[in-house]
């Protein structure tokens, strides 16, 4: 098996051509290839496939093996992987993903792709479509207690996968510290990526976001988008934000209702292991 080591902002995936459907079961695939230790170590493992409404299909799943909707920052390895490997030669194209069809664009530099945009579609704030056990129709600013006693008031937004999303003052290490726990809070009955943002000005903030089924990462593009949705929802923002993460940067643009996020695509490494 042939697969590319590839980051986003420094969220790593492994992405293997899978058209020819050589690997079965692909829960499994990922939780053997992405362990770090005994794998070849990513946060997320990406099959290219066939698809029958789009120019190719994606299959995302995290590094324990759970299959997942959508991922911002791997569509975009995704569609370097696409492009530079001659799968297509065309610069805008279709990807079919577990939420949807996605567009997309590649700039390239010199003979490869550099940055990705990608048409993340539209959003929602409906609590019952999140999967929040709660009273309102929405979950904005709503309070959540940890065991230590601290209190986050939390947003949520569904952009494909779900996320939420709060505000912070200072650099602490939130998702080390708070992640996991918000994550499995009972109200949520469906899966949960938290977010923490810093605002700094209309056109910058700063995200941690901590995934569920990989834990803290060095970039997530869905929470990117999510937390700009959130912040354009709260706080004022301009038309562009500049997202600074541990492991990069992108941009984020809110379009007529929809997302356009756009960040960087790189290939670490080609990678052979044995079926």
């Amino acid at each position: 098996m042939k697969l590319w080591k590839m980051h986003g902002a420094g969220n790593d995936f492994l992405v293997t051509d899978n058209r020819e459907l050589i690997i079965e079961d692909k829960s499994a695939a990922a939780a053997e290839l992405c362990d770090r230790h005994f794998g070849v170590g990513a946060d997320g493992f990406i099959a290219l496939e066939n698809s029958e409404i789009c120019d190719i299909k994606m299959s995302f799943y995290n590094a324990d093996g759970s299959e997942d909707t959508m991922c911002g920052n791997g569509i975009r390895c995704l569609a370097k992987f696409a492009r530079d490997t001659g799968i297509t030669d065309k610069t805008e194209f279709t990807v079919e993903t577990g939420d949807g069809i996605k567009n997309i664009k590649v700039m390239k530099e010199e003979k490869r792709v550099s940055s990705v945009m990608v048409d993340m579609g539209g959003y929602s704030f409906a609590a019952e479509e999140i999967g929040i056990d709660c009273d309102s129709d929405e979950f904005i600013e709503q309070a959540v207690k940890m065991s230590d006693g601290t209190e986050f008031l939390m947003s949520c937004v569904r952009l494909g996968v779900n996320h939420g999303v709060i505000f912070v003052d200072d650099d602490r290490d939130y998702p080390e510290l708070y992640g996991r726990e918000i994550e499995n809070q009972p109200i949520f009955t469906r899966d949960m990526n938290v977010n923490f943002v810093r605002y700094l000005d209309e056109s910058h903030i700063e995200v941690k976001t901590w995934e569920r089924g990989v834990g803290k990462t060095l970039a997530c593009g869905t929470g990117s988008s999510s937390s700009v949705l959130i912040t354009s929802r709260l706080k004022n923002t301009a038309d562009a934000v500049h997202v600074k993460l541990p492991g990069g940067s992108m941009i984020i643009r809110i379009k007529e209702n929809r997302i356009l996020m756009e960040g960087p695509a790189e290939k670490v490494a080609e990678v052979t292991v044995e079926d």
